[in-house]
């Protein structure tokens, strides 16, 4: 969400809502409250573990991002895939997320190029 685009310099917003996606969460979406700040807890398509969250968080800003909006910040994204996605872990868990996902990534890949 807003705080990995935050991190990769795509914005200079910070979230209002945190969103946690977490292996210990069994509903698909919740909404928790702590104190005075609102959570979003999201289940893990697959595992997260130490080696394949930095996959799985490109994984999902790729999945809830629009084609239009890759394209326009084509070079912050393509230098942070290129210098931080495991490429071989992309692969494995493709099957994990919907089509559009994998089209985005796909359009995006083809359009990129190694900085």
């Amino acid at each position: 969400g807003i705080t990995f685009m935050n991190n990769i310099g795509l914005t200079t917003q910070v979230p209002n809502i945190y969103e946690i996606m977490t292996n210990k969460e069994s509903t698909r979406v919740r909404k928790v409250k702590i104190e005075n700040q609102e959570l979003v807890l999201r289940k893990a398509r697959v595992k997260i573990t130490k080696d394949n969250y930095i996959t799985l968080q490109f994984l999902e800003f790729i999945n809830s991002t629009c084609i239009e909006f890759l394209f326009n910040n084509k070079e912050k994204i393509s230098k942070y895939y290129f210098n931080n996605v495991d490429k071989n872990q992309i692969i494995k868990y493709m099957t994990e997320y919907p089509s559009k996902t994998i089209k985005n990534l796909y359009l995006f890949s083809n359009q990129s190029t190694s900085p």
